[in-house]
């Protein structure tokens, strides 16, 4: 966590007790919020993730029935799919950019 102080400001979040630990983020500078109650919108990158992720998983699948190898697939796919919101670079460009930036910073 602390190469990545600074790259993150904020986190949101669900009302989930997985949760319950948020304040640890307030030790590397990053705010915490939680959103209202039924109002997914206040989170809508992550809703928009979950809306990405269906197209591979239909919502009532039982999901015990989902091998660990179409996980890995669907997290592949999706951290190496361009995104507007990242200036139209993949999540794992725009990751290993960031990461690149905190640890040149922190390298003496």
């Amino acid at each position: 966590m602390k190469k990545l102080d600074g790259v993150a400001q904020s986190a949101t979040f669900d009302n989930g007790i997985e949760f319950m630990r948020h304040t640890k983020l307030h030790e590397h500078g990053i705010d915490t919020y939680f959103c209202d109650p039924g109002a997914p919108w206040q989170k809508g990158s992550v809703e928009h993730l979950n809306g990405m992720i269906r197209r591979f998983i239909p919502f009532r699948v039982n999901y015990e029935e989902i091998s660990q190898d179409l996980v890995q697939e669907i997290a592949y796919r999706l951290n190496h799919m361009p995104r507007e919101s990242l200036g139209f670079l993949t999540p794992c460009e725009a990751f290993n950019q960031e990461f690149q930036t905190v640890n040149s910073r922190c390298c003496i």
